[in-house]
């Protein structure tokens, strides 16, 4: 996934939620298809500013593989929360927070900062690169082992 690419789903109204879980879902028998569906809420922090949704998407396929689906499964829940916390720890390196408000400097869920945000095009010229290192931190928890 490049970054040109990424601009480009923008303006067809996918969010980055579903471009990053899209491009690692295949992996897990999920399709691009199914993984778009998944992850169609979680842009925009849910549209609220809260949770960045490239962090989001990068999680759900963090937790296809290494999430843990058991009552009692203290190791499989400990394994998903050292992946979560390895991803969480390596974007905020880069981007200080997972807040989609925080990254952007602007909220996107008031109407004036959406058109600041609009304004100075922070999709098609931040938002990519952010979205091609979630899928690119994400990959490489994931080829670890």
């Amino acid at each position: 996934m490049d970054e040109k690419t990424v601009a480009d789903l923008f303006t067809k109204n996918i969010a980055c939620s579903q471009i990053v879980f899209s491009e690692l879902s295949e992996q897990f028998g999920i399709s691009k298809e199914e993984a778009k569906k998944m992850a169609s809420l979680f842009g925009g922090g849910m549209w609220s500013g809260e949770v960045c949704g490239a962090v989001s998407g990068a999680l759900l396929a963090l937790g296809m593989k290494y999430g843990h689906s058991e009552a009692g499964d203290e190791e499989g829940q400990k394994l998903g929360m050292e992946k979560l916390m390895k991803f969480k720890s390596r974007f905020e390196e880069e981007y200080n927070s997972i807040v989609c408000r925080s990254i952007l400097g602007y909220d996107l869920s008031i109407p004036e900062e959406m058109a600041i945000i609009n304004e100075k095009k922070i999709f098609e010229n931040f938002c990519p690169k952010l979205v091609c290192r979630a899928i690119t931190i994400a990959q490489e928890i994931i080829d670890e082992e």
